[in-house]
């Protein structure tokens, strides 16, 4: 109960700054508890979140983590499909996906596309859930902006670099600097 408050204070924030959207993950079980009973509790929170995101009009992204209960986009489908609601989206960590070998990235962007409502990016190596700056790791970068572009992703994409933040300001002026070069279509 003291999780599904943060997240609807959260909501209720959203709203009122106007954000794209209120991304969030499954967590870890606190205590013993089998996979089904996991699942009802989860998807019960998400119902109950979405009903207040919906009187809101918010969307919610929901975000595979390595990890977690929901830790991939397999199980995100079967998140999804027993949620089916118009404001229960994706938060896609592409560094996540790379992470897990779960590839081609562009492969998951053209299939989320309706319900792509935020990105997080970074780079990363396989088999490593570290958030790396850009270049440090193995990411292949253009395959990744194209598929946003042939899908006409709109949303953000959002830099998650938080080991950065001693550095915010030259991480922030180099992830820029990446992003701006690598996401130019080619001639």
């Amino acid at each position: 109960e003291r999780r599904f408050d943060f997240l609807r204070r959260s909501v209720e924030i959203a709203q009122l700054l106007h954000a794209d959207a209120v991304s969030f993950w499954s967590g870890t079980p606190s205590e013993p508890a089998s996979d089904d009973e996991l699942w009802t509790r989860l998807v019960d929170g998400c119902l109950r979140l979405c009903d207040e995101a919906a009187r809101r009009n918010v969307k919610l992204a929901f975000e595979p983590e390595p990890g977690m209960f929901v830790a991939t986009m397999a199980k995100f489908a079967q998140l999804h499909a027993r949620v089916d609601h118009p404001h229960f989206g994706l938060t896609l960590d592409v560094g996540h996906l790379h992470c897990q070998g779960e590839l081609p990235i562009a492969e998951h962007i053209h299939r989320w596309t309706d319900r792509l409502w935020n990105m997080h990016i970074e780079d990363m190596r396989r088999g490593v859930h570290d958030h790396l700056m850009f270049g440090e790791g193995e990411m292949d970068f253009p395959p990744i902006f194209q598929a946003l572009r042939e899908v006409g992703y709109e949303g953000g994409v959002y830099v998650e670099l938080s080991r950065h933040s001693h550095d915010a300001v030259n991480t922030a002026a180099r992830a820029l600097a990446f992003l701006q070069k690598i996401s130019e279509p080619e001639a």
